[in-house]
């Protein structure tokens, strides 16, 4: 947990400077999903930076001898499972948060490895950490508007998922654009 003013300022220059590369490379897109949303600047005070609290998961790699051998010695398979455990960990701390009356965002530019090597650097975690993702925490600035919902009965199918149970290309692409503003 990160609450010192001066580690909080380190992490929001790592960030930004991992979103100045981020806005280039989103400059590459296919043209249609050129949004504006990934690389554009939050309002003054809407952005990460101000909440209280930041939290870094970070993962111990030592406990892979902890694994089934199966999955110990099968280097994907390892992932798989280490990655998994950590995104579910991440999502019951959101979960908790909301359950709590807080705001929560999820801010992955320090996994990036630019962010990553440097977060680390800041923070001095040591190599057998893995740095997962952060979440910034503190009391929400504004009340999130509503989120696009599919029908339950297209997202669940029952005894059959053949192809046309699935949204097809061009609702794919619809929803694309339409979340990247």
């Amino acid at each position: 947990m990160v609450r010192h003013p001066r580690l909080k300022e380190g992490i929001v220059r790592i960030c930004e400077a991992q979103m100045e590369l981020n806005a280039q490379m989103e400059a590459t897109r296919e043209e249609g999903q050129k949004g504006t949303k990934p690389s554009q600047p939050p309002a003054e005070g809407g952005d990460f930076s101000v909440a209280p609290v930041y939290i870094l998961l970070l993962g111990d790699t030592r406990t892979r001898k902890g694994l089934p051998m199966a999955r110990r010695c099968d280097h994907e398979q390892y992932r798989l499972a280490f990655v998994s455990g950590l995104a579910s960990a991440f999502l019951c701390m959101h979960l908790a948060a909301a359950t709590l009356g807080l705001g929560s965002q999820w801010v992955s530019r320090v996994s990036t490895p630019y962010g990553n090597c440097m977060t680390r650097n800041l923070l001095g975690i040591p190599e057998e950490m893995e740095v997962y993702d952060m979440m910034v925490l503190g009391y929400p600035a504004a009340t999130p508007g509503p989120r696009p919902m599919r029908e339950k009965n297209k997202m669940v199918h029952y005894d059959y998922c053949g192809p046309e149970a699935f949204r097809t290309d061009e609702e794919v692409n619809g929803f694309i654009n339409g979340s990247r503003g």
